[in-house]
């Protein structure tokens, strides 16, 4: 098993993590207290609240990530707010 470091440096938004979670397609999920990182062992890319954009992640707070059954990948943002990730659009869900 290889396992390497991910800083800022590297493109997280924050080097303070408070939850991970892999997806069936093999992406290392990551959230922070600024917003959803998805890595895919190269590089990342940072999903953010956009206030002029219902379809973004509802907030950049990310507490908790949980993939269910059906591999979908639940977001609980800020102990106020479940956002559901729509791997097909890449868009959120926000409930």
């Amino acid at each position: 098993m290889r396992f390497e470091r991910i800083s800022p440096e590297e493109g997280l938004s924050q080097s303070l993590v408070s939850s991970i979670c892999q997806d069936v397609t093999g992406f290392m999920w990551f959230g922070t207290h600024d917003g959803l990182n998805r890595y895919d062992g190269n590089s990342v890319r940072i999903f953010e609240n956009e206030i002029s954009d219902p379809e973004s992640i509802s907030n950049n707070q990310i507490e908790y990530l949980l993939r269910d059954l059906k591999n979908n990948l639940w977001i609980g943002c800020n102990d106020e707010f479940i956002s559901l990730y729509d791997k097909y659009r890449e868009k959120f869900i926000n409930i």
